[in-house]
Formats: C-alpha cells, sequence, structure tokens
C-alpha cells in the first residue's frame, strides 16, 4: 500500500506566490527590507495552501496537534509567513541583478495554473470567495518567475570540477546506496473503501482468514496463487501479489519495516497496518552503492543546489526583517 506523496499542484503554487506593497502598518504582516508583505496578500497564500493540505487531509486537520503545542492551523501560518518572507528576500535579490521576466512567460505560466487548477466550479467558487484574481496570481508568478531566474543563473556560475566531484561522492557514499525490495502480499482488508474499519466481527473473521492462509503459504503452497485467490488488494492480487521493487519511504511504516527485514525468498508473519493484514514475501533484493559514473550528474546538481541554499540561507540572515500584527498568524 503506497503512501500518498504528492499535494496537488494548487498548496505547490501557494508556497511560492508571493505580493508586496505599501501600505498603514495595521494593512501588513511584515517588512523586507523596507517592503511590506500585506496582511490580504499573507491571506490569500494561506487560503490557498489550506485548500490544497484539506483536499489530502480533510478540514479536521487544523485542529489537530502538530507538535511543541501547535495546532497544524498555527503551524502551517507560521509557515506560510516565513516563506513568504524568504522568497521576498530572494525576489529582491533578482531584481538587484537584473532579473528580467518577460510578459510571456507570465502569461504562459498563468495558462498552466488556470488549465490545472481552476477548471472546476469548485475552484472557480474558491477563487473568487478570496478574491485571487488573475491580476493577483500573475503578478506572483512573475516573482516567482524571477527567483527561479536567480537561481538559475547561480548555479550557472558555479565551476565543478571532476575532482570535487568525486571527492564529494567519496565522503558521503551511503547517501547513494540504493536498498530496494522486490515483494508480493496478500492482503485481508479491516476497512471499507472509504478507510472506515470494519465491524469487529468482521475484523475478526479477516484476521481468522488471514491466519489460515498464512499457514498455506508457510507449507509451500503457491504464493502467487493465494494472492490471486485470496488478496484484496486489487491492483496487484492479479500478478499474484507482485509490486515489485520500492525502496524506503514509498510504503507504509509497518508494511516497510517488515519487508526490509526479510531475507529473499522469506515470509512474513501477520503485518496489521491501516489497511488491513498482510502477507509479505520477499522475492528480491537490491543493495548497492553505484558506480561513480552513474551518479556523477546527481551529484553535480546536489552539490549546486546546496551551495545555492547556503546562498539563499546567507541574504535571509542578512535581509532586514521586521514582523508584524503577529497574533495575525494565531487566529
Amino acid at each position: 500500500m503506497r503512501k500518498i506523496t504528492n499535494i496537488v499542484i494548487i498548496a505547490l503554487l501557494a508556497i511560492s506566490l508571493v505580493a508586496c506593497s505599501s501600505g498603514k502598518s495595521g494593512e501588513n504582516v511584515a517588512k523586507v527590507n523596507g517592503k511590506f508583505i500585506t496582511a490580504q496578500d499573507f491571506e490569500k497564500n494561506l487560503a490557498l495552501t489550506k485548500k490544497g493540505y484539506e483536499g489530502l487531509y480533510g478540514e479536521e486537520i487544523w485542529t489537530k496537534d502538530a507538535g511543541d503545542g501547535k495546532t497544524f492551523n498555527e503551524l502551517i501560518k507560521e509557515q506560510v509567513l516565513e516563506t513568504m518572507i524568504s522568497v521576498e528576500v530572494l525576489y529582491q535579490e533578482a531584481q538587484k541583478e537584473g532579473v528580467k521576466v518577460e510578459d510571456s512567460e507570465v502569461d504562459k505560466a498563468l495558462k498552466e495554473f488556470k488549465d490545472n487548477v481552476a477548471k472546476s466550479a469548485d475552484m472557480k467558487t474558491f477563487l473568487e470567495k478570496n478574491k485571487i484574481d488573475d491580476e493577483f496570481i500573475k503578478n506572483q508568478l512573475r516573482k516567482e518567475l524571477a527567483v527561479a531566474e536567480l537561481e538559475k543563473n547561480f548555479k550557472a556560475e558555479i565551476k565543478l570540477t571532476d575532482a570535487e566531484i568525486k571527492d564529494y561522492f567519496e565522503k558521503n557514499k551511503e547517501n547513494y546506496r540504493n536498498q530496494q525490495v522486490r515483494a508480493s502480499h496478500i492482503l485481508f482488508k479491516t476497512v471499507d473503501d472509504s478507510m472506515n474499519p470494519l465491524p469487529e466481527d468482521k475484523a475478526k473473521e479477516q484476521e481468522k482468514l488471514a491466519n489460515e492462509v498464512l499457514q498455506k503459504a508457510k507449507a509451500g503452497e503457491d504464493f502467487a496463487e493465494l494472492a490471486k485467490k485470496y488478496s484484496q488488494d486489487e491492483g496487484s492480487a492479479q500478478n499474484g501479489g507482485d509490486l515489485n521493487f520500492f525502496g524506503k519511504g514509498v510504503m507504509v511504516p509497518e508494511f516497510e519495516e517488515a519487508a526490509f527485514k526479510l531475507e529473499k525468498g522469506q515470509i512474513s508473519e501477520l503485518v496489521k497496518s491501516q489497511f488491513g493484514y498482510h502477507i509479505i514475501k520477499v522475492t528480491d533484493r537490491i543493495d548497492e552503492i553505484p558506480a561513480f559514473d552513474k551518479v556523477k550528474d546527481s551529484i553535480k546538481s546536489e552539490v549546486e543546489q546546496n551551495k545555492y541554499n547556503e546562498y539563499a540561507a546567507g541574504l535571509n540572515e542578512k535581509a532586514k526583517v521586521e514582523k508584524l500584527l503577529k497574533d495575525e498568524t494565531k487566529k
């Protein structure tokens, strides 16, 4: 059972949308090197970000504990403001460096935005309700594109030698270790299609059946045939339960932990996850550090990104930032 790994595009866009203008101090949430970030723009960015999260986790997420005595509502508000400040710092630097963004680029980006997130009636209503119009979006996209160009230009100036890249690889070899398993599984669901728990008696029946099938698998019966007959994971059952190769961070934690402990050919005991009971069989494993030539390009990109991140962090440290109306982020 693979985890959801993609936040909907509107949330991604919201993180990079930043607007600044002059105004009365009571209408602003921060000042960055003398330029204001308005409360109005903050609220628009916050609304976009929240909609993205609610699409994945539901509206109830905002009252849940996010740690450190904060709710998710408080945490996301702080993160949105911090991101707006950080991007504004970079946009100001892009302007100093003479970065230009053509109107045609902005128009293209706006079209992509509207094609991807503004098609449905629900989204159109949402944008209208929050007064997020084309003018606002275009202004934000222009800044996003300028910051992206600043990053591109900075990386183009970095001249890394093969020796430097090789040295980085040698010092960080374990980071490039390729660890994957190929596993098959048989799933006995204890939730319905809406992820609601089955009644207790039904869940116990599933557990009993899972144990019976586990004994068949342990006794040597063909695992693939058992999966085809019993597994309730429709996506893999027809393939004999095969999930192909996967690395860490892909499956739900309980499944991953059990799978990576198994040797090739081994069958697990019952593994309980949010989906139900799994019987897992590992059919192959990969554990290797790739040759330098195979990862050279990705290492070069990683080193360049690290250098840019340091550069951006330095700009943020030097920036004169004043947070205003701090209570605005607590509501």
